[in-house]
Formats: C-alpha cells, structure tokens, sequence
C-alpha cells in the first residue's frame, strides 16, 4: 500500500504500474532516477518532477484520472530525451493539462515524443518536431483507442481530430 522510494537513493529506474498515487508526494523519488514509467495510476491532483534533475525517459501512460503538470516541470528536465505522456482525453469532461510545445522545445535533448492533447493552440510553435527523431502526436478528442497498424512503421505520426486542428501543424507537411 506504501510507497518508500525516498531510501534507494541511487536507484535508477522505476516504474509504477496499477498504484494509486493520489496522496503520494512525488518529490521524495529520488534525484538519480533516470527513466520514470507510471503506467494505469491514479495521478495526484498536480504533478512536480522538477527535482529528478537527471532524468532521460519520462512515461506516463493512461492515467486514471487527470494530468496536471505544475508549470515548467517538463522544461526544468533539461536532459529528458524521451518524453512519453499517453493519458487520452476521452471526451470533454474530462481535461489533460499537460505541458505546451512552448515548454517542451525548450528540452535540448530531447529525441522522442509521445504525447496526447485535447486542444491545440495554433500559435505554439512546432519546429522542434523537425529536431525528433520520432514523434507520435494526437490532437483532439480520441473517438477510439489507438492500434497500431502492423506492417506500418511509422517515426512520425500526427493524428488530429475535430475542426480546425491542423493549421498549428501545416509547416510539418509543406
């Protein structure tokens, strides 16, 4: 039922699957984390990673409930290389408050992003895009859970869904 992470103060990894996380205080994982999976967890009411100053890998992964970021948490992560944040937004009642294209492009490193938004706001900037190595991005509200397409390889995805949400990503396709 507990989480004592704080005493593996040069553990590396950890992932966290099916937990609740609501009255945990993300703080105490330890700085030397490097890779952070949460995978099916309920998600405290606001989320600050700011202190795990070496991480490379950030995944959170359909969350149970809302994601709220404490601003500029991801942009302080400034060797995060992987940053993966699949928490779908299934209809409009419930609201995904993850970080904008203007906190993550200030990640030098980063090679890899994953990430899910309700809403777009066309003025954010997306030429960091051309930096990636691979990108899965999904705008919009999701009318179905994702299924890879077999035989489809596929480094660079964008998928938008509703009205008006492609004029924030025409650069990406001229």
């Amino acid at each position: 039922q507990h989480l004592y992470v704080e005493s593996f103060n040069k553990l590396r990894t950890l992932i966290v699957a099916d937990c609740n996380l609501v009255d945990v205080d993300v703080t105490c994982f330890p700085e030397s984390l490097q890779t952070l999976c949460i995978w099916s967890c309920d998600l405290p009411a606001s989320l600050d990673l700011a202190k795990l100053i070496n991480l490379r890998k950030l995944e959170i992964i359909y969350g149970r409930n809302e994601l709220r970021m404490v601003p500029n948490t991801i942009s302080s992560l400034s060797y995060l290389e992987e940053l993966h944040l699949q928490i779908p937004s299934w209809d409009d009642c419930m609201r995904t408050l993850v970080p904008k294209f203007t906190e993550i492009s200030k990640l030098t490193c980063l090679r890899s992003l994953i990430i899910y938004w309700s809403d777009f706001e066309h003025s954010q900037d997306t030429s960091i895009l051309h930096k990636l190595e691979n990108f899965d991005i999904r705008v919009g509200v999701l009318l179905r859970e994702y299924e890879a397409v077999p035989d489809v390889s596929a480094k660079k995805r964008i998928e938008l869904t509703g009205k008006l949400q492609f004029e924030g990503f025409q650069n990406l396709v001229e």
